[in-house]
């Protein structure tokens, strides 16, 4: 199915070390447009210290009012 334009998604690194951090900040919310047209730095931000792999979860953004 794939990204929709219109929708907004949150990208979530999933295979961290223990006692690790993601560099990618989970309160980030993108645009299905976004991802699409310019996506994340993986390399910039992910790759950098001691070449590790990176692994995410992109899931869809839905705000709900109580």
């Amino acid at each position: 199915e794939g990204l929709d334009p219109q929708k907004k998604y949150r990208v979530k690194e999933i295979n961290i070390y223990p006692e690790s951090v993601s560099t990618l900040s989970t309160e980030t919310v993108y645009s299905g447009d976004y991802l699409m047209k310019v996506g994340i730095n993986i390399k910039e931000t992910f790759c950098q210290e001691n070449s590790r792999s990176a692994m995410f979860r992109v899931s869809c953004y839905t705000t709900s009012y109580t």
